[in-house]
């Protein structure tokens, strides 16, 4: 653990709301990978956690945010990392000191939409003057930073757009621009961090690896899990997360309430998971389940969820929308489906029973693995951060 008063760290990496450790979700993989990835290329790190964190680590410093100033955390360093959820002030306090600014937008504020936080408001309007606010944050964002972390090479194009359209660049920037886009893949991994061993299926269990929304209805998926455990008797649907949705309330009720042994989901009281406990059951486990609608998010981005079946080469059943659609088509790395109870069925007894198709998904999506090391994407990082 770094001490608040060391300021000679070569950047810092500000992980805003997302914990570090044993609990940690989401952001909270990316920004741990990132500085391992940094620290590998020899750059001293500090990382700005909400709370003291319980890893082990060496190499670099996780810093208790709520044990520091903000003047404490603008003398860290010459170089920040941070994202949308970051504090507009602080951002702005760094910025005026003449320090380097690397806003890693992959987290958009479409993708805040679908915040816990956000879906509590009980006013469509408050949702609303929400987004909107998060869209002003991010175009103030897009205005002082000097570096954009984007998720593909293909994510630069949006970026650029939002940089013209906002008025953020000019005639000077024509020949520069690109330079300042920083591809650091959103399902990317630290190759000296990356899980080893064994990742044959040692189960049939399919896992339903990230949140629960109000606007999609789980009913079609449970349908279908029923079908496939009346094939496949040994096949078990895992829901590994729980929230406040309404979604989740439905899914528990059903589950409890017809007693499905085929589907699993934590109870309200229920110890979810840790780091540790979870990295197990995704190494044992024969695939996810990544479905969505045809909504913004989508379109724009691939969602952090296929991070897990990257890391661990597992097959997935995904809807035939937007980004990962399309690369899962193109990559075969599992089966696209429509969203109907027949299609889930089959993509899923495809997954579980197929096991030549199982071979050839698992071994595309370790070849994928190899495209989204940080390692391979982190040096025009380094420049911006060293100037070197």
């Amino acid at each position: 653990m770094g001490s608040p008063e060391r300021t000679n760290y070569d950047v810092t990496i500000l992980a805003s709301t997302f914990d570090i450790g044993s609990d940690q979700k989401g952001m909270g993989y990316r920004y741990w990978d990132l500085a391992r990835s940094l620290h590998d290329r020899g750059l001293d790190v500090a990382l700005v956690a909400p709370k003291p964190t319980d890893f082990q680590h060496e190499g670099f410093d996780v810093l208790d945010r709520s044990n520091m100033q903000q003047r404490d955390i603008e003398n860290t360093s010459n170089a920040f990392v941070f994202c949308l959820l970051e504090d507009p002030h602080l951002m702005q306090s760094v910025k005026d000191l003449g320090k380097t600014l690397v806003y890693d937008s992959i987290l958009t504020p479409v993708e805040e939409l679908t915040f816990q936080s956000v879906l509590d408001y009980k006013d469509p309007e408050q949702i609303d003057d929400h987004f909107h606010g998060s869209v002003r944050k991010h175009n103030g964002y897009n205005l002082i930073s000097d570096f954009y972390l984007v998720g593909t090479p293909e994510e630069k194009l949006l970026k650029i757009g939002e940089l013209i359209t906002g008025g953020q660049v000019g005639h000077a920037d024509y020949l520069n621009i690109s330079r300042r886009l920083l591809t650091m893949p959103v399902c990317g991994y630290s190759e000296s961090h990356r899980p080893e061993g064994d990742f044959d299926a040692k189960n049939k269990d399919i896992l339903w690896n990230g949140g629960l929304w109000n606007h999609y209805d789980y009913s079609s998926i449970i349908d279908a899990v029923i079908d496939v455990s009346e094939i496949v008797p040994d096949m078990r649907f895992n829901f590994l997360y729980r929230n406040g949705t309404q979604a989740y309330r439905s899914i528990l009720s059903r589950v409890l309430g017809e007693r499905l042994g085929s589907v699993s989901i934590p109870a309200p009281d229920e110890k979810m998971p840790d780091y540790h406990e979870k990295e197990k059951l995704l190494a044992a486990c024969r695939g996810f389940l990544l479905l969505n609608d045809e909504t913004m998010l989508s379109e724009m981005v691939l969602p952090m969820r296929l991070r897990e079946a990257v890391l661990f080469e597992k097959p997935i059943v995904v809807s035939d929308y937007g980004r990962l659609g399309a690369l899962v088509k193109d990559r075969q790395l599992g089966v696209v489906v429509d969203n109907t109870k027949e299609s889930l069925r089959d993509g899923m007894l495809k997954i579980v029973s197929d096991e030549d198709a199982y071979a050839t998904y698992s071994a595309n999506m370790a070849e994928l693995k190899g495209d989204y090391a940080f390692d391979k994407h982190i040096e025009p990082l380094v420049k911006a951060i060293t100037g070197k």
